[in-house]
């Protein structure tokens, strides 16, 4: 990908992408939380991938998807913000928001994932959906790869511009990504759970 000089990553939908390996740190199948600014190009034909932890098909439990932050392209409204995870030996759990997001522009966006709740709420530009709930926690998937702008299968790559993409190992409250979204370079550096 390409560095901007704004400290933003331009993705070019093909093959560019960050490979942050495999990280124990990002291991992370229990609380998580994802917020990033991204400016998607246009509305996805299958999806742009975020960031996705995990991934190998054959449904190899090792090699699970833990998280994958994704934008889909909407029924209609405009794309929209989807998460999905793998547990057992690779059954899918996919959870879509409801709000659209705006193309060629900055937005910022962020998910929760409350395993005790087993549920994700998802938050653009400060407003906050409903949570909304799913069937089985994520399992698996310990001893595997984090690729931003990229699936780790399926051949997708996200088209548009991405900064500050954060990744907490517990479930921070609205208030927190508020802050976090009001101003960033300030907040997560004391947080010992920013991973």
């Amino acid at each position: 990908c390409e560095y901007l000089g704004d400290y933003s990553l331009s993705f070019d939908g093909v093959n560019d992408y960050v490979d942050v390996g495999d990280d124990a740190s990002l291991a992370i199948g229990g609380d998580v939380t994802i917020s990033a600014w991204i400016k998607i190009a246009d509305i996805p034909e299958v999806l742009y991938p975020i960031i996705t932890r995990g991934g190998a098909s054959g449904g190899n439990n090792p090699s699970n998807r833990q998280y994958a932050f994704r934008v889909y392209p909407g029924e209609g409204d405009g794309p929209v913000l989807g998460m999905f995870h793998e547990y057992g030996s690779g059954t899918n759990v996919e959870v879509l928001s409801t709000i659209p997001l705006e193309t060629d522009q900055w937005v910022h966006v962020a998910v929760v994932r409350n395993t005790d709740d087993k549920s994700y709420q998802f938050m653009i530009n400060g407003v906050q959906e409903e949570p909304i709930t799913y069937s089985n926690n994520p399992s698996g998937g310990g001893s595997t790869w984090t690729y931003i702008g990229r699936e780790t299968i399926g051949g997708w790559y996200l088209t548009g511009g991405m900064d500050d993409i954060m990744v907490w190992n517990r479930a921070l409250t609205i208030e927190e990504i508020k802050e976090v979204t009001e101003s960033p370079p300030q907040f997560p550096e004391n947080d010992d759970n920013l991973m």
